[in-house]
């Protein structure tokens, strides 16, 4: 665990690797880790099965216990400003995988995520960002979807984590994730994960 303790990692979340038995960081995770933990800008070039779902979401966890939701007078967080993180991916199942990802990694926290994709009743998805999620997996058509019913809002959005970008090309998605982008706060931090890196996602990032 020493490695991904001088990486910066949160030792809460240390607790949660050494429960899977992760003890030695990936390629992508030891190169990107410290700048993702110090809030630099992030855009990564690494095959699927390379380690970048934990490349990414430890410096995301970190971020959200770092950095709570506003606390009004009365000390109830409102659940609107409990989402300071959203994941673009480009397919349901992968959306999915990273999410049951985050559940294990914010096990022993106070973190809750969400996924959320098109092909799944939009009711519950709802349901469950109005109760409160800090972290959101979601395909982007439903993104627009949910925001257009203003069930979440990206207002105190801290990450912005853009997964498979090549994919997202590749099936058409870019423009909608430039459209959330724009949504996002200015000081967000991006973080963006592709296995190959064509024009057009370069452009992106």
């Amino acid at each position: 665990m020493e490695a991904f303790e001088a990486l910066g990692t949160d030792p809460l979340l240390l607790a949660a690797l050494r429960r899977r038995d992760i003890v030695q960081p990936t390629a992508v995770q030891q190169g990107t880790l410290q700048a993702a933990h110090e809030g630099r800008d992030i855009v990564a070039v690494a095959p699927t099965g390379s380690g970048k779902t934990l490349a990414f979401l430890l410096p995301v966890a970190r971020r959200l216990r770092a950095e709570p939701p506003p606390k009004p007078r009365n000390g109830r967080v409102d659940p609107m400003h409990r989402l300071r993180a959203l994941v673009l991916a480009p397919t349901r199942e992968l959306a999915q995988q990273i999410a049951r990802e985050a559940e294990w990694l914010f096990g022993g926290t106070v973190l809750r995520a969400l996924a959320a994709d098109g092909k799944t009743s939009i009711t519950p998805q709802v349901k469950a960002l109005r109760a409160g999620v800090d972290l959101l997996v979601a395909t982007p058509g439903r993104m627009r979807e949910l925001l257009e019913a203003d069930a979440c809002s990206l207002a105190w959005l801290r990450a912005l984590v853009v997964d498979e970008a090549d994919r997202m090309l590749d099936m058409g998605f870019l423009p909608q994730v430039q459209a959330i982008a724009a949504r996002c706060p200015a000081e967000r931090q991006p973080l963006l994960y592709t296995a190959t890196l064509p024009k057009a996602v370069e452009e992106l990032a």
